[in-house]
């Protein structure tokens, strides 16, 4: 990324983060903090999350919001909104379901409202839209073949539907962009977080012992966090397509994220004796998407190993977990 044109781009600006206390929307506030002091720029940044999170930089307003349950009328007028807030965990979108619904589609839409003239939106959609996809890679002219009966079906149809509030206000004349998030992991991630990682981190560091429930025979590529911030960024600079995957390009198994973590951590992996499928209802074998759409606009992008980026996020649950007990 170009500083200078970051610069001109979001020099006096004004900008929202919902979510912000998420992996993506923290990763969104490291990015402006890390801008803000190293090149003086000046920004305000409003940030919503669910929790009491404040931050230290005095040019974020934090508010702890709802956003299900809230009239955002109050709210100013923005440049840039970049819509994070949602459930990502399967576990808590399958246990708020209607929550998730509105923060995709109504919550979406009414936040556009408040852009300023040539603002623009980013939304955080996922690559759950192509649960059911045959292809190893999808691209971003394909789709799943789920039904609004699927287990998931109340995050994957207001993913899609959050898409299409998206290209309706493009339609409008309003800058509006959807993200197809693959699969983010690294430092930011909530203590709670029950992600396949962060669970087997947590058990690593914690109990010394990796209990899988599985053979953990599922597909993943993963993108660490910082990578996913840089991809978000070049596209809101300039981007030509209303939609873009953002993902990794390492293909890993289940087992062999346990096997690296068990390794890292100098803990016990433990294979169930009985092999079991433990995942939840609808998950998918295979997770990946293609970027090829974002390295022909942008150019080819080099990202972080596994590897490091597993130490990385090992040694920040580390510190986290310690600041906890303190």
């Amino acid at each position: 990324m170009d500083k200078k044109i970051l610069f001109k781009k979001y020099n006096k600006k004004r900008i929202l983060i919902t979510g912000a206390s998420g992996l993506v929307g923290s990763g969104l506030i490291n990015f402006f903090n890390e801008l803000i002091f190293k090149n003086e720029i000046s920004i305000e940044i409003y940030a919503i999350t669910r929790n009491k999170k404040r931050f230290s930089n005095k040019k974020i307003k934090s508010f702890n919001l709802n956003l299900v349950k809230i009239n955002t009328n109050f709210l100013p007028k923005f440049d840039y909104i970049f819509h994070c807030a949602g459930y990502g965990q399967p576990k808590k979108f399958l246990q708020n379901k209607i929550d998730n619904i509105f923060l995709n589609t109504s919550v979406l839409y009414n936040l556009s409202k408040k852009l300023r003239k040539n603002g623009k939106i980013f939304y955080m959609s996922s690559s759950e839209l192509y649960s059911g996809c045959n292809k190893t890679y999808p691209n971003e002219n394909d789709i799943g073949n789920t039904t609004p009966s699927h287990p998931r079906s109340s995050y994957i149809e207001s993913k899609r539907t959050g898409e299409v509030v998206i290209n309706t206000l493009r339609e409008v004349g309003i800058n509006a962009v959807s993200l197809r998030l693959s699969l983010l992991y690294g430092p930011g991630t909530k203590i709670d977080d029950n992600r396949v990682i962060n669970e087997f981190i947590i058990s690593a560091l914690q109990k010394k012992k990796i209990k899988m429930l599985d053979a953990g025979k599922d597909i993943r590529h993963y993108i660490y966090i910082d990578d996913a911030i840089k991809m978000i960024m070049n596209i809101t600079i300039n981007c030509k397509e209303s939609v873009y995957n953002i993902g990794g390009k390492e293909m890993t198994s289940i087992f062999e994220i346990a096997k690296l973590i068990s390794k890292y951590t100098n803990s016990v992996l433990i294979k169930p004796k009985i092999q079991k499928n433990n995942k939840l209802k609808g998950a998918p074998s295979k997770v990946g998407v293609s970027i090829k759409r974002y390295e022909n606009e942008f150019g080819k992008f080099k990202m972080k190993s596994f590897s490091e980026g597993l130490k990385e996020n090992i040694l920040w649950y580390e510190k986290t977990l310690k600041n906890v007990k303190n």
